[in-house]
């Protein structure tokens, strides 16, 4: 109900439960879809019929391009992170071939240094992306991985506000570029 006020759209990571009947109850609750790690948690969910999946990792290689296709052909709304230009020209190879387009957000390194690119190359490497075919630019995502050692509530919520902030600082950065999101 909160999320429908602030106007967002929530997809639960389902890394922790990875049980579509979990995912299900998520959506009733409000969800739009889910989060998944990795493209098999996602068949799975596909499976149980959820119709808006994003994979918040990387994809790369032949066989997972190939997987991801058919997954697309399943599933309503499907779209995955990119932070590497390599995964996004295999992408964009991948659904270009299948006549398809796939939707990817951009990974943003917001601090956790574990993936995405840094905050200040997100224009460039968008303008990047957005020169490949197949590929459509949907938004940005962060592992906000400081948040683990928030201990009180109070922390998180600080934590949260500047994640949140930082962001959002990159998203008006990326929309004064020209990118709608």
């Amino acid at each position: 109900e909160s999320s429908d006020r602030a106007g967002i759209q929530v997809r639960p990571h389902i890394k922790a439960h990875k049980t579509p009947e979990v995912a299900l109850m998520q959506m009733r609750l409000g969800a739009v879809g889910v989060t998944a790690a990795k493209i098999g948690e996602a068949e799975v969910m596909a499976s149980a019929g959820i119709p808006d999946i994003f994979i918040a990792n990387c994809i790369i290689g032949e066989l997972k391009m190939r997987r991801l296709v058919a997954l697309a052909r399943r599933v309503p709304k499907l779209s995955v992170a990119v932070e590497s230009m390599e995964a996004a020209r295999q992408l964009s190879e991948a659904f270009s071939a299948a006549g398809m387009t796939l939707e990817v957000m951009l990974e943003i390194d917001n601090g956790a240094q574990r993936c995405g690119v840094l905050p200040e190359k997100a224009v460039e490497f968008a303008q990047q992306v957005s020169t490949l075919p197949g590929l459509h630019i949907v938004g940005i995502m962060a592992y906000a991985a400081g948040a683990y050692a928030c201990r009180t509530e109070e922390d998180r919520k600080a934590f949260c506000a500047e994640e949140g902030r930082s962001l959002a600082a990159i998203a008006g950065e990326l929309a004064a570029a020209g990118f709608e999101m």
